[in-house]
């Protein structure tokens, strides 16, 4: 009995998950209702709330599931090849990035970023804690960044070019740029 509670369950997230980004597909993420969600997803009132609090724990279960599948895809990669873990960052950014750019568009791009961070732990090989406690959000917000830079700019490089750039911009030094910020507060 447990057992198939759990399915269902489970079953039924997945049906409010899928609603949510299919209403996204046409709706404005702040105009979409709890209403519009359960139609959609075919659940009641109380199923929705016995999963989640609101639309963002929608999402961020989304998510949390998505990175998990990613983390579990890229256990395999050697720990000392730093472009294979870009690659696949890359290449799951553009497998998800007509999700990722509406979650973009909604400024819910923080909670892609925070589960991110959640699943880059995993692979920072760091003993130092204050490393560690900075490590994942250092490189996570570095292709985070960099992703979302190249999905509003077209995505016109290869997902192959984009790892090697963040490779090359990761081995980069402050101190060779020379690019001079204007001050802007005086305008």
């Amino acid at each position: 009995m447990e057992k198939r509670r759990h399915a269902s369950n489970v079953f039924a997230k997945e049906c409010i998950s899928t609603a949510l980004l299919q209403l996204m597909e046409s709706d404005k993420y702040e105009d979409i209702t709890i209403t519009d969600i359960t139609k959609k997803a075919g659940v009641s009132r109380v199923t929705y709330y016995r999963n989640f609090a609101n639309k963002e724990a929608i999402i961020i279960s989304y998510l949390d599931d998505l990175f998990y599948q990613y983390q579990q895809e890229t256990q395999h990669l050697p720990e000392e090849d730093d472009y294979q873990f870009l690659l696949y960052a890359f290449y799951f950014f553009e497998k998800y990035s007509d999700i990722m750019s509406r979650l973009y568009e909604a400024n819910l791009a923080t909670l892609v970023l925070d589960c991110f961070n959640k699943y880059v732990l995993w692979c920072i090989d760091e003993s130092e804690e204050r490393l560690l406690k900075y490590a994942p959000h250092y490189l996570s917000g570095a292709i985070f960044n960099v992703f979302i830079e190249w999905m509003k700019s077209g995505k016109k490089e290869s997902v192959e070019d984009m790892a090697a750039l963040v490779q090359q911009l990761n081995n980069m030094s402050f101190k060779k740029t020379s690019i001079t910020i204007p001050n802007t507060t005086h305008l």
